[in-house]
């Protein structure tokens, strides 16, 4: 069950919505064919004309945790935007905390991605589903730089979209 956004992320909630963990693509029979003969390959080149064991290892345990990663289903949880800042997963960012955001609404997708002074923290990326994204602009251009420079989604969101990871 996911944490409920409450007051105590300040006492003005403005926007809250239920977004999944991350995104589940469906996998045909096809895909998993071609990513499994890319494996054998990869690891038999890395195996007998490398002699790079380690590598055939870690493309190994890669391929053990992804296969976990797709049985689970991705949990629901509570995205919000208070006056304090943004609450995800029971975390608080806060705008202080936060470089600039910018808004991606086209057909295939509407996003929300938000970028962080903290150069370690990855940016966060937050589906819009059937959020109102002028609402959404309006109330975070009060708060942090809107970075209009973005009129795509990153291109390792693109990646991973079109490869269905």
């Amino acid at each position: 069950m996911s944490q409920r956004i409450t007051t105590e992320y300040g006492q003005t909630i403005y926007h809250i919505w239920d977004v999944p963990e991350y995104t589940k693509y469906p996998h045909s029979r096809t895909w998993y064919i071609v990513a499994g003969v890319l494996l054998v390959a990869c690891i038999a080149y890395s195996i007998f004309f490398e002699d790079n064991y380690l590598f055939a290892f870690i493309l190994l345990l890669v391929t053990v945790i992804f296969a976990f990663h797709e049985m689970r289903e991705p949990s629901i949880t509570q995205f919000g935007i208070t006056e304090r800042g943004v609450v995800w997963r029971g975390f608080l960012f806060s705008y202080k905390e936060m470089r600039a955001f910018w808004i991606i609404y086209e057909s295939d997708v509407k996003n929300l991605y938000i970028t962080f002074k903290n150069s370690m923290t990855p940016r966060l990326t937050i589906p819009l589903d059937s959020m109102n994204p002028v609402e959404v602009r309006d109330t975070l251009k009060r708060y942090v730089f809107e970075d209009l420079s973005h009129d795509e989604e990153p291109l390792s969101d693109t990646f991973g979209r079109v490869l269905k990871f």
